[in-house]
């Protein structure tokens, strides 16, 4: 694993990598994980690997909103609309056996702080519990973190994140 390397093997992992667009996500906070990283790459804000026990429940839309969940054998994907049918939340969960891994959670802007984050998680997370997930598992912005606290998740690491030029 690249964490279990010293910092001459990391370094020289990373910098092997010349195509554009790579990623690489460490369970480390920055200060252990930028020593390595080559000037010609970029890292992320700050996010937080964060987990929680799936569990059934209702999810409340507000008035005037709709959702949408298309399900395939290893991802489901939620939309909430306005009735003007606009995209109002939209995110994806991805089921490895047990685990559902949340990605790509988004509120539109103009949308935000009317519950639908909420109800958009507990819509992915009702249909991961249905196919047998209970455990979930998602990266967290600094902005999603406090939402996913609110709702119950808990933080496990801080995750460094970096990108290829």
């Amino acid at each position: 694993m690249l964490t279990d390397a010293g910092p001459q093997q990391r370094q020289a992992v990373v910098a092997s990598i010349d195509a554009p667009d790579i990623y690489i996500e460490v369970c480390q906070p920055r200060e252990a994980v930028a020593p390595f990283v080559p000037s010609t790459w970029t890292v992320r804000d700050r996010a937080y690997l964060m987990t929680r026990g799936l569990a059934r429940a209702p999810a409340t839309l507000p008035e005037g909103f709709e959702v949408m969940i298309e399900v395939s054998d290893q991802r489901i994907e939620a939309t909430i609309r306005a009735i003007s049918g606009a995209t109002a939340a939209r995110g994806v969960c991805g089921l490895v056996g047990e685990a559902a891994v949340f990605d790509q959670i988004v509120t539109e802007e103009g949308y935000r702080r009317r519950g639908l984050g909420s109800a958009l998680m507990q819509v992915l997370s009702d249909a991961a519990v249905a196919r047998g997930a209970g455990e979930g598992v998602l990266i967290a912005t600094a902005d999603g973190r406090a939402l996913y606290r609110r709702l119950g998740w808990t933080e496990v690491s801080e995750v460094t994140s970096v990108i290829s030029a």
